[in-house]
């Protein structure tokens, strides 16, 4: 509250429930100094979010609309943009070209595996079976910040140097997407909408429940993703995604169709639009300094 007072914001735009929560207090008793609006960062509309005091809601999906109504909150209130992800991910890159660039043969298929920021879940023994497809695909796999498993994936790649890619902690999550033909992932909201901007078909394994089954539930009622509750089925739907182009198409189809790459460009238009009414549509934003134009 108190950066807030010494900053004298336009606006406020949260992108997490914790912050929400006191400001939404604070803004009801006509105290915050400032329209207030909340950003939700999965595909559902869970109560957590739901606070009288908030200006207006942007969600990922209408069934987001839905469930905060359900909650209580103003249909009006509620617009449906996407989630904002970073504007590198609205680009798209032809695969030969990404895998040229990213050191890999451009004529085999690419598996991406990515187990978040902190590199859960069995990714040595989910590379190994995939590495064993008799598609004969390209294995990548982003381990995160868990070194140990990395280690363990080098060791890896030492003994598949053709055939497998291990990679720490990375600011390229854009560029390893275009390489890919199908990420294997846990479902979270921003890696969920970052693939759907790369139009790559997701295999969701072993989702963390709440939050990531909603989020399993609105990519496989598309058709963007496949649910694997098992190894055995994870390797079977990455086969099926590789081996049957109509699918891939599919899937590919679905992506595009759900993901919103634009979703941070309008949700920042439609804030400025309602504390500035004046200014209008632009036609680029400013990111980290460099002006990024509207497609």
């Amino acid at each position: 509250v108190k950066a807030i007072e010494r900053f004298q914001p336009a606006a406020l735009i949260c992108t997490h429930f914790l912050p929400l929560s006191p400001l939404a207090h604070l803004a009801k008793k006509g105290k915050l100094g400032a329209p207030l609006y909340c950003v939700v960062t999965d595909f559902g509309g869970h109560p957590v979010w739901a606070y009288e005091g908030v200006t207006g809601y942007f969600v990922a999906s209408a069934e987001g609309r839905e469930d905060l109504a359900d909650w209580g909150v103003p249909w009006d209130n509620v617009r449906v943009t996407g989630i904002p992800i970073d504007p590198r991910f609205s680009t798209l890159v032809p695969k030969r070209d990404a895998r040229t660039d990213m050191g890999l043969d451009p004529d085999r298929p690419v598996a991406l595996i990515m187990g978040g920021g902190n590199g859960v879940g069995p990714m040595h023994s989910m590379a190994q079976r995939l590495l064993a497809l008799d598609c004969r695909p390209q294995v990548v796999v982003i381990a995160g910040r868990n070194e140990d498993m990395l280690a363990r994936l080098q060791q890896l790649e030492d003994r598949h140097p053709e055939s497998m890619r291990a990679v720490g902690f990375s600011d390229e999550v854009d560029r390893w997407l275009d390489t890919a033909d199908v990420n294997v992932t846990k479902p979270g909201g921003l890696t969920s909408s970052e693939t759907l901007a790369k139009q790559v078909p997701m295999v969701i394994y072993r989702p963390t429940p709440g939050q990531e089954d909603r989020n399993s539930q609105a990519l496989t009622t598309v058709g963007a993703a496949l649910r694997a509750r098992t190894l055995d089925h994870v390797v079977e739907a990455v086969d099926r995604v590789l081996t049957r182009p109509d699918l891939a198409r599919t899937m590919q189809d679905a992506c595009k169709f759900l993901g919103r790459p634009e979703a941070a460009v309008d949700i920042a238009e439609c804030v400025i639009s309602d504390t500035d009414p004046g200014r209008g549509e632009t036609d680029h934003v400013t990111v980290r300094g460099e002006p990024v134009p509207r497609s």
